[in-house]
């Protein structure tokens, strides 16, 4: 699949054998562990018999102003958010979300004194699998630590579900309140975040940071994540002496591809810059269009080949494409799909007993007054504006 091919192995690695390896993975985590949260969303009275539940999840800083990339499992229809670091909590509101994707945004009001943000890695390629991966999550909701795991493959469908893009698949565990965490390779690229748990065979899907970029992007512009609308069916067809192509089956009247002059029987070579050989690739391709901007077509059509430019519509992802969630979660009633689940934030009952026994290390910001102090000591650290964080602060709708 072009535009989604394997790296060459890193050689850097391969040499000086597992102690190497086990200082690599001390240095990724030394160098990046100010950048990861505890993230925590609380549901009011959302449980059966009006109780309370607080998810707990993992998340990363992505930029200066404290924007986190976390799962949308966790935060999405929270009623309160926050973030924790050194026991220290940060209000924080809901930027957006993409249930497709289980990707949301949130940015917190004041900045920690001394935290970091991550750069997602550009580079369109994978990493090969065989390759070490090294999660940094707060499982369980306990402090941000290093898990190390393979890429034991690429997957665009698990079982009979399809999944929007390609991830990978790794054999780092997503057991509880990991998801929302940051991956990199042993080179210390940040590659994907965790997404989906795959608890039968204790791996997890990662997606991808060319994905994550492409849905922070639409968040960060919009507020909302929306995707290209072209209009077609199209089927894979293959034969011995071909191999697999996508051949267009049917034509929605009047609808993009129609316009930009496609017609049934069309095979698609190519859609920017994704060769298209299989279903899959033409899925992966579409995801990374966006609407409104035109698109280059490869077709094949009677034996010869021409260039279309098709400008696709908009879709939105219907609120039904949300991942199913752990049990005892607010969203799991409405969860249709039966295979693989988004990662799991841990969940706690908050009724005043219940918060008073388990949450303890997880206390909610207590008042507005509290955040200016974090404000100004950023600014003494050199973290950024101290009165417009205190100025949020006072906003916070959690204080």
């Amino acid at each position: 699949m072009s535009g989604w091919v394997a790296q060459a192995a890193p050689e850097s690695t391969n040499s000086g054998g597992p102690l190497a390896l086990q200082k690599r993975v001390i240095d990724i985590y030394r160098a990046n562990e100010k950048a990861v949260v505890k993230v925590f969303a609380a549901f009011d009275g959302k449980q059966p018999g009006g109780k309370s539940v607080l998810f707990i999840g993992t998340g990363f800083y992505i930029s200066k102003e404290g924007h986190i990339l976390t799962n949308t499992n966790v935060t999405y229809g929270a009623d309160r958010i926050w973030v924790e670091r050194n026991g220290i909590a940060y209000a924080a509101e809901l930027i957006g979300s993409d249930p497709l994707t289980n990707v949301s945004i949130i940015k917190v009001f004041a900045l920690p004194a001394d935290f970091q943000f991550l750069r997602l890695s550009d580079s369109p390629d994978a990493p090969p699998i065989g390759s070490f991966l090294v999660a940094l999550t707060c499982e369980l909701g306990q402090d941000p630590g290093p898990s190390l795991g393979l890429v034991s493959g690429w997957n665009t469908n698990y079982g009979e579900r399809v999944l929007p893009t390609i991830y990978l698949r790794s054999d780092i565990p997503s057991d509880g309140g990991e998801g929302g965490s940051p991956v990199f390779d042993v080179n210390g690229s940040l590659v994907g975040m965790l997404i989906v748990a795959l608890p039968e065979i204790r791996s997890s899907f990662i997606l991808p940071a060319r994905a994550i970029q492409r849905i922070r992007d639409d968040i960060l512009f919009s507020g909302k994540v929306t995707y290209a609308y072209f209009g077609l069916q199209t089927r894979q067809k293959s034969n011995l002496d071909s191999g697999p192509w996508v051949e267009v089956e049917g034509l929605v009247e009047a609808g993009p591809a129609a316009q930009a002059g496609l017609k049934v029987g069309d095979k698609v070579l190519e859609m920017g810059d994704f060769t298209i050989t299989t279903d899959a690739d033409l899925r992966i391709a579409s995801f990374y269009q966006r609407p409104d901007e035109f698109v280059p077509l490869l077709i094949e059509r009677d034996g010869e080949r021409m260039e279309l430019s098709v400008k696709p519509g908009a879709r939105e992802a219907p609120p039904s494409a949300m991942p199913p969630v752990g049990a005892n979660t607010p969203q799991a009633e409405d969860a249709a799909v039966s295979e693989g689940e988004a990662s799991a934030p841990v969940a706690q009952e908050t009724d005043a007993d219940v918060a008073q026994q388990s949450t303890e290390a997880a206390e909610e910001p207590a008042s507005a007054q509290e955040q200016p102090a974090t404000a100004k000591n950023s600014a003494e650290n050199g973290a950024g504006d101290s009165e417009n964080k205190s100025e949020k602060a006072e906003e916070s709708p959690a204080s």
